[in-house]
C-alpha cells in the first residue's frame, strides 16, 4: 500500500468488509454486489475513480505497482491495459478506464477478463513475474523477499 501511496493520487481499497483495512491509508470503498467475483470490486472501483485511468492490482500483490510495468501499461492504450505473463493474461494487475470499461456489459460471472475484452483492451507481453505475485501470509511475503 505504501507503494500506491507514493506513486498515485488517489488509492482505495474495494472489499466486502472493508473496515479490515482501516488505517492503510487509502479511501475504503464497500463491494455491496452479492457476487463473489473480483469484477465486482473492480466495477466499484471504476465507479468511484475520478480520474481518466485506473490501476487495479490485488492488496495482496507487494510487487504489483512497478514503475517499468505501469509506464508499459500506460502507454499501450485502449480501454484497458493488460499484462500478459507466460501466456497468461493478468487482469488483476492492469489499467483500466472508467469510461470504456463502465459503458460495456459484462456479467459478473464472467470476470475481468471479459471486460478487458469487450472494452477493448491492449494486451502486453510482461517477461518480468514479479508484479503478479501474490502473498497470503507474512510467510509468503518473507520467502519472496
Amino acid at each position: 500500500m505504501r507503494l500506491a501511496r507514493a506513486r498515485f493520487d488517489d488509492v482505495a481499497v474495494v472489499a466486502k468488509d472493508p473496515d479490515r483495512y482501516a488505517g492503510c491509508g487509502a479511501t475504503l470503498l464497500r463491494d455491496a454486489s452479492a457476487a463473489r467475483t473480483p469484477l465486482s470490486g473492480l466495477l466499484a472501483g471504476l465507479s468511484w475513480c475520478r480520474a481518466d485511468a485506473l490501476f487495479a492490482f490485488g492488496v495482496d500483490m507487494p510487487f504489483a505497482v512497478d514503475a517499468a510495468l505501469l509506464e508499459a501499461l500506460e502507454a499501450a492504450g485502449g480501454g484497458a491495459a493488460v499484462p500478459v505473463h507466460g501466456g497468461v493474461p493478468q487482469p488483476l494487475s492492469a489499467i483500466w478506464r472508467p469510461e470504456p470499461c463502465l459503458a460495456v456489459s459484462v456479467a459478473e460471472t464472467l470476470g475481468p477478463l471479459a471486460l478487458a475484452r469487450a472494452a477493448g483492451a491492449a494486451f502486453l507481453e510482461w517477461s518480468d513475474p514479479r508484479p503478479f505475485l501474490d502473498c497470503d501470509t507474512r510467510g509468503d511475503l518473507e520467502k519472496l523477499a
